[in-house]
């Protein structure tokens, strides 16, 4: 009974550290960019945790999105709004795991964070600071237009 303790703290510390890694991760990209998996995995492989099984879980709690670029064909870009927690999971688990995902934080992990904080004047990008998806409309005056490099 006294090894579960441990094993548990470590497998909480773990997914706790991961959750801000791929929040972190996205809010400090230039393009809001996610984490691919399977380097996340390898490098944290030596981890005497299960590292898939924890985002699976992370995904399972709506922490976490795992894109495979199955709504859009680049799993880098979020095209459209997230599919809820258990339908992503599903898609997981149909997709023998995480391995092949491109990792995001949710909407509701990153409006947790207050992530749109971080661009007083920026309603683009606050926008997706929180997770909105880049195909969605996004009603703003032509003030934001300069501060887009794709124009």
């Amino acid at each position: 009974m006294a090894d579960v303790e441990p094993e548990m703290a470590m497998h909480d510390g773990v997914k706790e550290q991961l959750r801000e890694h791929i929040a972190r991760r996205y809010l400090e990209s230039p393009d809001f960019n996610g984490v691919e998996a399977p380097r996340l995995i390898d490098a944290l492989g030596e981890f005497p945790v299960d590292i898939e099984a924890v985002l699976a879980e992370l995904v399972a709690e709506g922490v976490v999105y795992a894109n495979f670029g199955h709504e859009m064909t680049n799993p880098h870009i979020i095209g459209f709004p997230h599919q809820p927690a258990a339908d992503n999971l599903t898609e997981v688990q149909q997709r023998g795991g995480v391995c092949a995902a491109v990792l995001y934080p949710t909407r509701d992990t990153l409006a947790a964070m207050s992530a749109d904080d971080r661009y007083p004047g920026a309603p683009y990008s606050a926008a997706l600071a929180l997770g909105r998806s880049r195909t969605r409309p996004c009603p703003a005056g032509i003030c934001v237009l300069p501060g887009r490099r794709s124009w």
